[in-house]
């Protein structure tokens, strides 16, 4: 901090330092940023060099808190955001570093929301982050998260193209509030560029035929309305003909004698003999839209390794703790190896693994809400997922502690 000027706003030096030294180790008091802030309106000249100073302390490595000194600068961008223009691309690069606590974040996302007018192009870059934040787990997070991408989305719905993949993580998300807020932007976005969220149509059909929450099918119902979908050309009905009274109803010329139902069944392995039954119905489901219930039964043991036994045992020791209740390990393609406790639909895993096969991260989790279960699940090695149905009181991050160590052996076990 050796370059604070030797005199601000009329305050010894001393008592200037403390301040400034105490916000960048997060424990200065509410007094002392009064009178940090107060100084700033008795002499507007000095404000540079307070908003300098505070940016140094934003990338200082001895920093160990960074929460006051975003709340000092919310404060300056609240009445001259021009002031704080310089310290936009620090706070985004301090939201992408993922390492602040909960009020942190808070006061980053409110600082963006608030210089957003001034420089929308940087701010447009931080999408990912911004629907990282949409998935806190703390509620003031996820509002915030969500004004700043509404903003966005009504200005600039372009930029959401390509990141449906995200939408639909936040529509099924573990938050109603998240799962509303997805909704929304959906609805914001529907009404500008419908081709950035027409993949969403099935989610949100599943949401709002099966979802508890009012307002939650509310919001999907209204971006359902707004999807314009295809209708099929209406056929005209074939007339009836006019019926002569004077002629009977049934002409004993127009009927057929009853056909040979044996001699049809002695026909039928011919006619039968060369049709592939399976693919017709393969095709028919895709073509229905359907193509997550397609189960590939050609060699349904063809992925599994050597050591099966051992491979469902493991499944099944995940229920030991009381903390799962249901577990499965199935290839990306949703075709299920192994299964213990609660079952999960073959639509659910479907989109599981949709939305696992979209992620570059080995490491990364989806993490929805299903039936009224909390659903996770995470990549194992390159093929294949691992999905739990966490019990009602379990702790989120248990489970996923648990997850992790099951996952590390399942992989030791599938790489032998």
């Amino acid at each position: 901090m050796n370059d604070i000027p030797m005199l601000w706003f009329n305050t010894p030096k001393k008592e200037r330092n403390g301040v400034l030294k105490k916000i960048e180790s997060g424990t200065a008091d509410d007094a002392g940023i009064r009178s940090l802030l107060n100084s700033i309106e008795r002499q507007p000249e000095r404000l540079p060099e307070l908003v300098e100073s505070l940016v140094g302390v934003l990338k200082s490595q001895q920093t160990k808190d960074c929460r006051q000194a975003l709340c000092v600068l919310v404060n300056i961008a609240n009445k001259n955001p021009e002031s704080v223009l310089g310290s936009t691309e620090v706070v985004i690069e301090l939201v992408r570093k993922k390492e602040m606590g909960y009020e942190g974040l808070i006061y980053a996302l409110e600082f963006l929301s608030l210089v957003y007018t001034r420089e929308p192009e940087k701010i447009k870059t931080t999408l990912v982050e911004l629907f990282s934040c949409l998935r806190n787990m703390n509620e003031g997070v996820r509002k915030r998260a969500y004004n700043l991408l509404s903003v966005i989305a009504v200005n600039s719905p372009e930029v959401f193209k390509g990141h449906s993949i995200e939408l639909k993580r936040s529509i099924l998300g573990l938050n109603t509030d998240e799962r509303v807020y997805a909704c929304r932007l959906a609805r914001i976005l529907a009404d500008t560029d419908q081709s950035v969220v027409e993949d969403l149509y099935e989610i949100l059909k599943d949401v709002e035929m099966t979802q508890h929450n009012n307002e939650l099918r509310a919001e999907a119902s209204a971006v359902l309305r707004k999807l314009k979908v295809k209708e099929e050309p209406v056929m005209p009905l074939p007339q009836e003909p006019d019926f002569d009274l004077d002629k009977g109803l049934i002409d004993t010329q127009d009927m057929v004698s009853t056909p040979d139902v044996t001699s049809i069944a002695g026909e039928l392995p011919s006619i039968l003999t060369g049709m592939n039954l399976e693919k017709d119905a393969v095709d028919l489901l895709g073509s229905m839209g359907l193509g997550h219930m397609i189960v590939n039964r050609a060699s349904p043991y063809e992925r599994k390794p050597d050591n099966m036994h051992m491979l469902e045992l493991t499944v099944s020791q995940m229920l030991n703790s009381g903390n799962i209740e249901g577990a499965l390990l199935m290839t990306t393609s949703a075709q299920v190896l192994a299964s213990a406790g609660t079952q999960i639909t073959s639509s659910i895993l479907g989109n599981i693994s949709a939305l696992l096969a979209a992620s570059n991260d080995h490491r990364s989790k989806v993490s929805l809400e299903w039936a009224n279960k909390k659903l996770i699940a995470m990549l194992v090695g390159n093929d294949m997922v691992l999905a739990v149905v966490a019990r009602p009181e379990s702790q989120l991050g248990v489970v996923q502690f648990e997850m992790n160590m099951f996952a590390e052996k399942i992989g030791n076990m599938l790489a032998v």
